[in-house]
């Protein structure tokens, strides 16, 4: 996978600047096409405003191409392994979390340096970090199986419950006075991707993570090189381009990328 990611990460590299959100969607999904044992086209083309779960679940499933995947037996993840399918279904959080995370640590050059000391150690504290400070998933809604009480507030059967992810992870009361604040050494007590119960897709993001950061890890330098762009919906907050650079005489403003 280190290889693989190396090759991803050149891949997305011009004039010294990479796009860290196109690298993260060519990772997350080159993965779970080995998994599925899918020949991976050339090119493979991941279009930053389509989720990646669609382009992926066309390219298994090309006919006819879902918009979205469902774990049900008769949703276009029939026929696949519950692991692909668990992979598959995660992979825009995979990606966004991907992204994120070398945001974030292109943000804060001192945590960099820990990092690409010890990846294999401290890439997954970085992801979880990152995605309790910017989950891509704004919120879930669930339904009460039965009358509880919630935080001392009575939640009848059949009520509908919101989870808010972004609040939660800031949320002064769980992670103290410095919950806006990006910390690879903060204690973890969600160590799963944001509205996941697949322990595969944990896994998976866990490994990616690390293996982008070794790859990354021989630059002492990491930082953006220009504004990125996002998009945000209802219910995924996606990025667009996220320029970075390892070269610190590259230009803030690198020709070829698009505006935010």
């Amino acid at each position: 996978m280190l290889r693989q990611a190396r090759e991803v990460l050149a891949g997305h590299t011009h004039a010294g600047v990479t796009d860290a959100a196109a690298a993260a969607r060519h990772l997350t999904a080159r993965t779970v096409l080995a998994l599925a044992g899918t020949p991976r086209p050339a090119p493979l083309r991941l279009p930053a405003r389509k989720p990646v779960t669609a382009a992926l679940a066309a390219l298994l499933h090309p006919t006819p191409p879902p918009t979205r995947l469902k774990a049900r037996p008769d949703g276009p993840g029939k026929g696949l392994s519950p692991v692909v399918r668990c992979a598959l279904a995660h992979a825009d959080v995979t990606a966004a979390g991907l992204t994120e995370t070398l945001w974030q640590l292109a943000h804060h050059p001192d945590q960099w340096t820990r990092v690409r000391a010890q990846p294999s150690r401290l890439a997954p504290a970085a992801l979880h970090e990152a995605l309790r400070l910017q989950p891509p998933q704004p919120h879930q809604v669930f339904t009460a199986a039965a009358t509880v009480l919630l935080s001392g507030v009575e939640v009848a059967a059949g009520d509908e419950v919101w989870l808010l992810h972004r609040a939660a992870g800031r949320d002064p009361a769980q992670w103290g006075p410095t919950a806006d604040s990006f910390d690879i050494h903060r204690p973890r007590t969600n160590p799963r991707l944001p509205g996941s119960h697949c322990p595969t897709a944990t896994a998976l993001a866990r490994a990616q993570t690390t293996t982008l950061l070794q790859a990354l890890a021989a630059h002492p330098y990491l930082t953006p090189a220009a504004a990125p762009g996002r998009t945000h919906t209802t219910t995924q907050h996606t990025w667009l381009f996220a320029p970075l650079t390892t070269n610190p005489t590259t230009s803030h403003n690198p020709r070829g990328l698009p505006a935010s």
